[in-house]
Order: structure tokens, then C-alpha cells, then sequence
């Protein structure tokens, strides 16, 4: 999706965010079927985060919710969401999402003062002339510095460390130094998911990693782009389950093999509202008795 796409997907989310009264879900005791759901994100492994916010449909009719940022955690941010969920439909939208900020947080607090001088010596290497004095000045006291400071994280971040430096060029190692000085590991403008029945649309706006831009094919299902050992991107996540429900994923962040995380998840599913219990036996309808009445006074 292009950047220009940017405000429409927020307006559509910031929509959502004003409209906090949730609607419809209704009583699942007498529905039959799988319903349709939806939610902002969630996350496992080390750091868990319970699925925000979420909406279930379980009498076909519409739900909606909203929440106007994620509730405090050391993995991630957001700005807006809003989700929506009804018979064969569902959609979800996430706003100024960032990842994996809170995850270097163990870093000594100096350390982007020690790397300024390395990381502004970056800006005056053109981009084609890498050199072995970009190696002796740049890139191993780069690589240090992130070895000493990385040794107290709560996620081993090993596959930091062990990246070549020397393999990237200037661009990536500013984008490095973004994340260091306290950028997101992964980062997107905005990430809206939807279906109807059984197909499945999303839109990403800005996606990056590690501070660059990710190339991934968000038309196709499944697509993925990857820093080997320290962050893989799924896009457009699509599962189809044996009870009838369809769900599509926009984004999957998965970090270092430690830690996914779900942004922006629509499940189609489908209920019928059956009648209720005393539905089955009505009431009878009065018979008139036919008969003389006695005449008195």
C-alpha cells in the first residue's frame, strides 16, 4: 500500500476510536455456528499480550469496539484501534504501531551517546564505498558496543550481535542506529485487516525494519520478508478452519524466534439465532366453549 493511503486507513480507524459503544454480540445460548470475531493485536512468548481489543459476533449482529491505545507493556505501541464484527463479516485497524521498542530498554542509557559519533560517520560514507576504514571506524565499534550493551536484555538478542556488519551497506547501518537510539525493531504507519466470507483483504502503510523500509507483496497470501535471526514480517496471514471460520492477519511480527505478535486480525464466521426454549412449546390460544349461561338476579 502507498504512504498516500496513509489517511484513509487512519481516518477509517479513527472513526472506530470515537464510536466506543459496543453493539450487538448478543446471546450465544441459542445460536448455532461459529461467529464471526476481530482484534487489534495480540502477542506470545516472553512477553505476552492478551488479544486488544476484541469483539465476538454471537448473534450475526454487528459489534464494534474501539481503544485508543494499547495498555502499558515493554514490547510494543499504538495509537487507535478499532474493530468491528458481524455475520460473514469482520475488520480490524491499527494506527502508529511500533515493535519491539521496549525490547533493547535494557541497553545501557549511554549507549546512543557512545554510538553518535560512529552512527554520524555513517551520513559521510557514500552508499556504493564501503571500505576497510568504514570497518576499522564504523563498524566494529558499532559491533562492540552492541555486545557489551545487549548482555542484560530480557530476549536473548544474540542475532543482533552476530549480524555482518560488514555485509551491510551505509543506508542499513543507519537504519541500525535508528533502532538504537530508540526506534522500533518493526514499525508501520497504519494495518487494517477485513473479510467477507471467505476472501480476505489487508493494507499496510510504511512497514519497516530494523528503520527500513520492508518490500513485501501484501496482495499475496503468506508473503514474508526476514533479517535472518532477528525479525521475520508475514503479511496477509490467511487460515481456514474446519469449523467454517475464516480469519486473515494482516501483520505477523516474529522476533528473534522468541516473541510473535498478531496486528490487526478479521474472522468471518457464521451464526444462525435459534428460538429459545419456551419457543418450542407456545402457549395455546384460548377456545371459545360453547354453552348457556345461567341467568341470575
Amino acid at each position: 500500500m502507498s504512504k498516500s493511503r496513509a489517511g484513509a486507513v487512519g481516518a477509517l480507524v479513527l472513526v472506530g476510536v470515537g464510536a466506543l459503544t459496543l453493539a450487538g454480540g448478543g446471546d450465544p445460548s441459542h445460536a448455532a455456528g461459529a461467529p464471526s470475531s476481530a482484534y487489534g493485536l495480540a502477542a506470545t512468548g516472553l512477553i505476552p499480550i492478551d488479544a486488544v481489543p476484541s469483539v465476538v459476533s454471537y448473534d450475526g449482529e454487528p459489534v464494534t469496539d474501539a481503544l485508543a491505545e494499547v495498555p502499558d507493556n515493554p514490547l510494543l505501541s499504538a495509537s487507535a484501534f478499532a474493530v468491528s464484527a458481524q455475520n460473514g463479516r469482520a475488520s480490524s485497524g491499527v494506527v502508529d504501531l511500533a515493535v519491539g521498542r521496549g525490547v533493547l530498554s535494557q541497553l545501557p542509557d549511554d549507549l546512543a551517546e557512545q554510538l553518535q559519533p560512529v552512527c554520524d560517520q555513517l551520513g559521510q560514507v557514500d552508499f556504493d564505498d564501503v571500505t576497510d576504514d568504514v570497518g576499522r571506524f564504523v563498524i566494529d565499534p558499532l559491533q562492540d558496543a552492541l555486545n557489551e550493551g545487549t548482555a542484560d536484555s530480557p530476549i536473548d538478542l544474540g542475532a543482533i550481535t552476530a549480524l555482518d556488519f560488514s555485509a551491510l551497506v551505509p543506508g542499513d547501518l543507519t537504519g541500525l542506529c535508528d533502532v538504537l537510539d530508540g526506534g522500533s525493531l518493526v514499525s508501520a504507519d497504519a494495518v487494517e485487516a477485513s473479510c467477507t466470507g471467505r476472501r480476505g483483504a489487508i493494507e499496510i502503510v510504511n512497514l519497516r525494519a530494523l528503520g527500513l523500509p520492508m518490500e513485501v507483496d501484501t496482495s499475496e497470501a503468506g508473503s514474508s520478508a526476514e533479517i535472518p535471526g532477528v525479525v521475520k514480517v508475514t503479511v496477509n496471514r490467511q487460515t481456514q478452519r474446519a469449523d467454517g471460520t475464516f480469519t486473515v492477519d494482516a501483520l505477523v511480527v516474529n522476533l528473534f524466534g522468541q516473541q510473535e505478535v498478531v496486528v490487526a486480525s478479521a474472522t468471518c464466521g457464521e451464526v444462525i439465532v435459534g428460538r429459545g426454549p419456551d419457543d418450542d412449546n407456545p402457549a395455546p390460544s384460548p377456545t371459545p366453549v360453547p354453552g348457556d349461561l345461567p341467568v341470575t338476579g
